[in-house]
């Protein structure tokens, strides 16, 4: 016999495992899967088989010692599985694992099964997360002639091994925005199911880092970022039809509530926010151009709509916000313009060039504002008749008013130097400090 052929006992004893190590799949996998699924999936005599390896790895864990005493009773179940993670699975065995969630997550999403698959989802992650970027990991789950990937390829490991998943999650998302319905709202359960999963990748895989995680988290990331561009596209199909010599105000505001509520719907993420923003600004800019913003009314339910978005931005702490500042400067404008009391008006346009100084829209606006409320000071001071100019009490009595005329002059010269009305209020701002013998102090003074 020759030396390298095994011999026949060696043989023997090895199909007689290999049997035994089936016999009890059959036995032990159909009821572990049953547990660990809800019910939802039953496992045949071939696919126990066919996943034998992983009976037979699990019952060399310290987990087993959990799981052997509890796979006959339902009742002790889902507990009985996070006290056997905590006992502790084998590398080998959360391979398995990782394949058989997996698999059993793409089948929650096939059937809406959207409970399931969140406990399915993490319970697949948590096996990857124990698996990324180790030693194992590099050894069988890599191809062996690929074990030196460098990090950008091995990004694209585990998102390969996910792109099931990742592609239902993308086809649920799109399915749940109603896009053709754009009057109807998204369909909320199947899209926060989406929105979860994507979040929870992150959460899972963020920590620790590593190239075959962090390749894993982008691609889950990116199925936000396509639904963000769907209804982009889609209400920006909407706005391309519109004739801004003719449109009324009711279909500009039916396509922007149908945004918006998407836009909630997905948690307003920030790049859907900046294009909601940059979109209602330019409506009420095309309109204006056609002559018809305020024939329209656009402009108050426009900034009301707008506003969720403005303080998505403002509020994040990512910077969210930078490059935006000129338009949201414009909104506070829009909104300074539809005020009906100076102060009102004059909060707005402070507000905008506090987000984007030397705002110039916002500066000539408020220079104008400025010297109406100066005006007002300068027509209390111009009711006193000229008898009482030399009254000492009187003349206490008109200074803060005329100091503070000439403060808002100053600074309406300040902000808008062009500004057509100055001269006139200067000139009436001299006339009184003259008739009532005042000497300003050299602030007030021009």
């Amino acid at each position: 016999m020759s030396p390298n052929l095994p011999r026949p006992g060696s043989v023997r004893r090895k199909k007689r495992r290999q049997l035994a190590v089936r016999l009890h799949a059959r036995l032990i996998l159909p009821k572990l899967v049953d547990r660990l699924s809800r019910g939802f999936i039953t496992v045949d005599e071939t696919t126990a088989d066919r996943w034998s390896g992983w009976i037979e790895s699990l019952q060399s864990d310290p987990a087993w010692e959990v799981i052997e005493p509890v796979v006959d009773m339902p009742e002790a179940w889902p507990e009985a599985w996070q006290r056997a993670r905590n006992k502790g699975f084998s590398e080998a065995t959360e391979h398995h694992q990782a394949i058989f969630f997996t698999r059993l997550f793409e089948r929650t999403i096939e059937e809406s099964r959207f409970d399931l698959g969140r406990i399915t989802w993490k319970r697949a992650l948590n096996c990857w997360a124990s698996l990324a970027d180790g030693e194992y990991f590099t050894k069988n789950v890599l191809e062996p002639a690929a074990v030196q990937l460098n990090d950008e390829q091995r990004r694209q490991v585990l998102t390969t091994l996910l792109d099931g998943p990742m592609a239902g999650l993308r086809s649920t998302g799109k399915n749940a925005l109603r896009l053709k319905s754009w009057d109807a709202p998204p369909s909320r359960r199947p899209l926060q199911f989406v929105l979860d999963a994507v979040n929870t990748t992150h959460d899972i895989l963020a920590d620790p880092p590593g190239p075959v995680a962090d390749g894993a988290i982008e691609r889950a990331e990116t199925i936000q970022k396509v639904l963000t561009r769907c209804v982009v596209d889609a209400m920006d199909r909407r706005l391309e039809s519109l004739d801004y010599s003719s449109v009324q105000l009711q279909p500009i505001l039916d396509v922007f509530d149908g945004a918006l509520t998407r836009c909630r719907h997905l948690q307003f993420p920030a790049p859907l926010s900046r294009v909601l923003l940059r979109r209602g600004l330019d409506v009420i800019w095309n309109l204006r151009d056609a002559g018809r913003d305020d024939e329209l009314g656009i402009i108050p339910p426009m900034v009301d709509r707008l506003e969720p978005c403005t303080e998505r931005l403002a509020d994040s702490a990512d910077d969210d916000a930078f490059g935006l500042e000129g338009a949201i400067a414009d909104l506070r404008v829009f909104q300074g313009e539809e005020e009906l009391s100076l102060d009102d008006r004059k909060a707005a346009f402070e507000a905008a060039l506090q987000i984007c100084p030397g705002h110039r829209n916002a500066s000539r606006l408020l220079s104008y504002v400025l010297l109406e409320q100066a005006n007002r000071d300068l027509l209390k001071t111009a009711a006193l008749p000229d008898a009482t100019a030399r009254v000492n009490l009187i003349r206490d009595r008109i200074r803060p008013l005329i100091e503070r005329a000439a403060e808002k002059i100053e600074r309406a010269e300040t902000l808008y130097p062009e500004n057509d009305l100055l001269a006139g209020y200067r000139a009436d701002l001299e006339g009184e400090i003259e008739r009532f013998h005042l000497v300003l102090e050299p602030d007030h003074e021009d």
